[in-house]
């Protein structure tokens, strides 16, 4: 028994001593063993029914669905035909009356059944509706029911064992985290805090604004941050979150150091944007190159189109390596991989500074 006891002791010390070593450690990956240039064909003409900030471009059937976190007097998801690129249909505007939310980044949207789903936790409600009926149907396809809570869950996605949310502010100490929900919203499993800082407990997830994207297959996921270009990749089981690889991408990531997101340090580089994931591959749009001092410079004083941040997409496989950089020379917002079709489609800015969404191949 004594020596049962010390074994126990001396495997649970190991382990502590790992994840404090994991905590604070993070390998650089500098290269990319291939890189390419190639320019977006665009779909259709330059969106002009969107002001806001872009937070989602999907697939469904023959729909590019565009999600957006609407403004007064503006709608939140926006229909377009993936052949033409024509507006087909507008809803789910901001506001508190039935069919609209006012908490309209808290979504998710499953691109299989085209469920789209908003968990509102201004309105107190969560509404839901499905693509195809609401092409169909109109707001008469459109379902609420009440939210249940009165702090947001910011949806990630549904995996394989629940659903992934990111909170905010869920303790006294104000670390975020990620949780993997069951069908009733019971905890799971979860992971906190920064794996890549020490010291984070003042940090919310915000300061350090990160994509996440779940496999296909519901089995990873992989997070990607604009400070500091870091990389964390995580395996999903019934009962756990763990982090299996954390790399940073920019050789020096003083950013990460930058205490308030509207902090610069004078070698603050721009990291990652938006990012999708296959069950063979991770795909995010990447920078690397710019510092952000610069960049704030050069476009309040000149045009912006001319030095474009975040022109890169980035390739890597489920264990972080990288495989490939395609150069776009264009700013790029959100990106979508058909990879049965092998096209990239994305939400860019053109040289005149419109937006519109335009596709490339996947291989040369």
């Amino acid at each position: 028994m004594k020596l049962f006891r010390t074994l126990l002791l001396a495997a649970a010390a190991t382990l502590l001593s790992s994840c404090a070593t994991q905590k604070q450690t993070f390998s650089y990956m500098p290269k990319f063993p291939s890189s390419r240039t190639a320019a977006f064909e665009p779909v259709g003409d330059p969106i002009r029914q969107i002001s806001s900030r872009i937070k989602r471009l999907d697939t469904y059937g023959p729909y590019f669905v565009v999600i957006s976190a609407a403004q007064r007097g503006e709608n939140s998801l926006h229909l377009y035909d993936r052949d033409s690129g024509h507006l087909v249909l507008e809803a789910i505007p901001w506001g508190d009356a039935f069919g609209e939310v006012e908490s309209n980044f808290t979504y998710s949207l499953d691109p299989g059944s085209g469920l789209l789903e908003y968990s509102d936790f201004r309105t107190g409600k969560t509404l839901s509706v499905q693509l195809d009926s609401l092409a169909d149907m109109g707001t008469a396809a459109i379902r609420e029911r009440p939210y249940g809570k009165t702090g947001p869950d910011l949806t990630i996605a549904p995996t394989r064992f629940g659903r992934l949310v990111s909170v905010e502010d869920f303790s006294e100490d104000r670390r975020p985290a990620i949780i993997l929900t069951g069908r009733k919203g019971r905890e799971r499993a979860r992971t906190e805090g920064y794996h890549f800082l020490s010291g984070d407990s003042e940090k919310s997830r915000s300061n350090f604004t990160g994509s996440c994207k779940v496999s296909p297959d519901g089995h990873r996921f992989a997070i990607v941050y604009r400070l500091g270009g870091i990389m964390e990749i995580y395996s999903i089981r019934p009962h756990k979150l763990k982090l299996k690889h954390i790399y940073s991408f920019i050789e020096s990531p003083d950013s990460l150091y930058s205490t308030y997101i509207d902090s610069y340090d004078k070698d603050d580089i721009f990291g990652f944007g938006d990012i999708y994931a296959s069950d063979n591959r991770i795909y995010s749009v990447f920078d690397g190159e710019i510092n952000r001092l610069i960049y704030m410079e050069e476009s309040m004083l000149g045009d912006p189109q001319q030095y474009p941040a975040f022109p890169n997409i980035a390739v890597f496989d489920w264990k972080g390596a990288p495989q490939e950089l395609i150069r776009t020379g264009t700013r790029i917002e959100q990106i979508h991989v058909d990879e049965r079709q092998q096209r990239i489609y994305a939400l860019y800015y053109d040289d005149n500074g419109d937006m519109r969404i335009g596709t490339l191949n996947l291989e040369p």
